[in-house]
């Protein structure tokens, strides 16, 4: 029980700014746990331009047209 109070007391003006501006910092979260997947995703790029470029593609969330048929010449 020591160990809570001690824990709220360190937060306290954390947690008072929370309940006067209601924000949290789930968003900025969010937006790391997209630029992480990003990076495992591709397991590495060939520079910070195309990292760039790709958490862009995928932050936008566009939908992209599915092909029914390959793409091969008949």
């Amino acid at each position: 029980m020591v160990k809570v109070a001690k824990c709220i007391e360190k937060h306290l003006a954390g947690i008072l700014k929370h309940w006067e501006h209601r924000i949290t910092n789930a968003y900025m979260e969010g937006i790391n746990n997209m630029f992480q997947m990003v990076k495992r995703r591709a397991r590495g790029y060939r520079n910070d331009e195309n990292f760039i470029m790709m958490i862009y593609f995928v932050g936008s969330k566009l939908k992209l047209p599915v092909v029914d048929e390959p793409i091969h010449s008949k």
